[in-house]
């Protein structure tokens, strides 16, 4: 009797254990959690601000891929690709959203107001050894030859230098791996 008596409560435990199990498992995959998404439709290379971004609960096991959840950390204050467009309502996505500083060519959001972006040919030579890098002011001289006379004097004087450029239009300065050669210079000039 005692046997009949362990095997049915063995029995009963089991169940109360696999269904227990089984509502936490549900519960924990069905629980909504505040995921944030794009009230309006953000174009590359935008600025994401906490009023684009609206909130929505959903279950966690509907969450498929990269989906970001931190605004904070994530989001806001961040930038969308250059070849990406988040549609409004959507969720964003690791791939999509990136720092200022990740974002191809962000040198050319940083032109000063009133000033344009001007690219310069240039070579190892003329560039000092490769020695002019962003950031660097420098001033821009003119030389030219008539009838055999040297003419010499400063084109532009103090400019900001945005980035250093090799002939395939790869940042001479991202890859240590590389040894780029400058092809162009690309700085910012009053309008």
């Amino acid at each position: 009797a005692n046997k009949n008596v362990v095997t049915i409560l063995g029995a009963i435990l089991i169940v109360i254990v696999l269904y227990g199990f089984y509502t936490w498992r549900v519960n924990q995959a069905t629980e909504p959690i505040r995921v944030p998404y794009a009230k309006v439709t953000i174009e590359p290379r935008t600025e994401i601000t906490s009023d684009m971004i609206g909130y929505l609960e959903i279950p966690q096991a509907s969450l498929r891929g990269n989906v970001l959840t931190n605004v904070k950390e994530d989001i806001e204050g961040k930038y969308t690709n250059v070849n990406a467009v988040i549609p409004a309502g959507s969720f964003f996505y690791k791939d999509v959203v990136l720092r200022f500083e990740e974002l191809a060519d962000s040198f050319l959001l940083k032109v000063p107001e009133n000033q344009v972006a001007y690219n310069f040919k240039v070579n190892t030579l003329t560039t000092y050894g490769n020695s002019m890098y962003p950031g660097n002011y420098v001033d821009v001289y003119f030389k030219g030859v008539d009838e055999g006379k040297i003419i010499l004097g400063k084109l532009v004087k103090n400019v900001n230098i945005l980035a250093v450029k090799d002939s395939n239009g790869n940042h001479v300065f991202e890859t240590t791996t590389e040894n780029r050669a400058p092809a162009q210079i690309i700085f910012s000039v009053s309008e």
